[in-house]
């Protein structure tokens, strides 16, 4: 949602709230999870360059857990993309950083998460086509 300061929008997110279908022999409940933040876009050097930063705040309930992201994107033209981010509150999540290349409609990312407890570092990658 765009907000009366140019640049700067804002969102609220409720997610899985209601039942979920029963799946093979037993019934899952999904936790429910409120998310709110905002984000800001500054245009560097005529808007060639953007840098992107946001932070939002989310609860997981019923556990109760609250979790702070915050993360930042720098934007090279309509080409390269450099991200950061980091997950405060969490004990299995921290730092992520990522990029992304674009050509056209075409666009492919890259994300590096780092997750405690042994559970090993995850990578993504994404292919996105816009129309």
């Amino acid at each position: 949602v765009k907000t009366p300061l140019e640049n700067l929008s804002a969102g609220v997110v409720l997610a899985n709230v209601g039942s979920m279908t029963k799946l093979e022999n037993e019934k899952t409940t999904l936790p429910a999870m409120l998310r709110i933040g905002p984000a800001y876009s500054i245009g560097l050097a005529g808007d060639e360059y953007r840098l992107n930063v946001g932070a939002d705040y989310m609860n997981v309930f019923p556990e109760k857990h609250s979790y702070v992201n915050t993360g930042a994107e720098f934007l090279y033209g309509q080409l390269l993309a450099v991200r950061g981010g980091y997950q405060f509150g969490s004990e299995g999540r921290g730092l992520s950083l990522g990029m992304g290349v674009y050509y056209g409609i075409a666009g492919l990312d890259y994300a590096y998460s780092h997750l405690a407890q042994d559970l090993g570092n995850t990578h993504t990658l994404s292919l996105a086509v816009t129309f």
